[in-house]
């Protein structure tokens, strides 16, 4: 147990700077959202206000796993990330293509069908991999196997860029757009719903709740949006900021049960709220280091963790994935 500089509390759970002062996890929150990053991984410490560095990270923000930046498969410049609850898919925009991974351990690489870089959503059941392909000539939601081999391709027209995709039930998938249009493929490939969402100009994230509601990221605004089971808006939560609840530029999100996870990327943190948006707490905040600038850009649940993928701020450093226990 170590004494917190800021409250006194002790805590098994603290964030150490080069300074030597220590935070617990409630003071180092209202510490990182009141700071300054200086050369982009400098912090003035609020206590004594030298310029410091992390070196210690709360043992409930450091990951059971962690995969990817090194090995046969390097997670080059991933895209998205989905999971099954029993393994993890990832489409990576370098190599354009697939990998599936089990336990920090890869199953599965292949390439997409259709050979782009702008493979910006994917989503996988049970029995099949469904990837999203966004390009200037032609939109295409591609399924394959586990094993790599295509089965089916839906076609939409070329002005409709993709940027998130959810398997629902009965093999329908559900996709949104970057204009704020969400639409669901029907098992035999064909669209069955199609609706600009109100107060919607851009679908970052998308999840389907355990109330049959739906829960959307819209990126440029800020906020997480909740929607009933016929598409119509019913709330919504967030706003540019540093404070729980408020976000900067969120992309990905996922619920399982009454959780959703939402990686807050421009603040280089991943959120847990309630099913009807609440606060929860922080599952893990990011601070650059010397030699490693990365922000998450991709949550999905697996077998009661979180998986958290992350990507270079600037794209020059490989991708990563770091899987939490809740």
């Amino acid at each position: 147990m170590t004494e917190c500089t800021v409250c006194q509390n002790c805590s098994e759970n603290i964030n150490e700077l080069s300074c030597q002062h220590v935070f617990c996890n409630d003071c180092f929150d209202q510490f990182i959202a009141g700071s300054i990053v200086e050369l982009r991984f400098f912090l003035r410490c609020c206590v004594c206000g030298t310029r410091t560095i992390l070196v210690k990270e709360s043992k409930n923000e450091c990951p059971i796993l962690n995969f990817g930046r090194e090995g046969v498969e390097v997670l080059q410049k991933p895209l998205s990330l989905a999971s099954n609850g029993n393994c993890l898919t990832i489409s990576d925009k370098e190599t354009s293509r697939v990998t599936v991974w089990k336990d920090g351990a890869l199953l599965n690489s292949f390439p997409i069908i259709h050979r782009s870089n702008f493979c910006h959503g994917i989503s996988v059941a049970n029995d099949r991999i469904t990837v999203a392909v966004a390009e200037n000539q032609f939109t295409a939601i591609c399924s394959y196997t586990f094993c790599g081999k295509f089965m089916m391709a839906t076609y939409l027209s070329s002005s409709v860029y993709v940027t998130t995709i959810q398997h629902i039930q009965n093999h329908e998938i559900m996709i949104g757009d970057a204009e704020g249009r969400l639409y669901v493929i029907g098992k035999s490939g064909k669209v069955k719903t199609e609706k600009q969402l109100e107060n919607c100009n851009y679908i970052g994230g998308l999840t389907k709740l355990i109330t049959d509601e739906i829960a959307i990221t819209n990126t440029p605004k800020h906020t997480i949006q909740f929607y009933d089971d016929q598409l119509e808006y019913l709330t919504a939560t967030g706003g540019y900021g540093q404070r729980a609840e408020q976000f900067n530029f969120p992309t990905s999100i996922d619920s399982c049960h009454n959780i959703i996870a939402v990686a807050d990327t421009g603040n280089k943190r991943v959120q847990l709220l309630d099913k009807r948006g609440n606060f929860i707490r922080f599952l893990v905040r990011y601070v650059d280091t010397v030699d490693v600038f990365m922000q998450p850009i991709g949550v999905t649940f697996i077998q009661e963790c979180i998986a958290v993928m992350l990507g270079g701020v600037n794209r020059t450093k490989a991708g990563e994935v770091r899987i939490y226990q809740l």
